[in-house]
């Protein structure tokens, strides 16, 4: 299947909804109460998300 790549105004859209969503989030939820066991799956998954952004952020710089 081949993937053609997104046009800068679509990335710029998926920026938009990603943060919009977050901030919303962050908002609605100022505490987080969370137990242990759920919280290495929440400590994975911020570090997936801040790895994607970074990755994405050098893309856009070093292009």
């Amino acid at each position: 299947m081949k993937t053609t790549t997104p046009t800068t105004k679509e990335i710029i859209e998926i920026m938009k909804q990603a943060s919009n969503a977050l901030d919303r989030f962050n908002k609605a939820h100022r505490h987080l109460d969370v137990c242990e066991k759920t919280e290495s799956d929440l400590e994975l998954w911020s570090s997936n998300l801040r790895c994607h952004a970074t990755t994405l952020n050098s893309r856009i710089i070093y292009k």
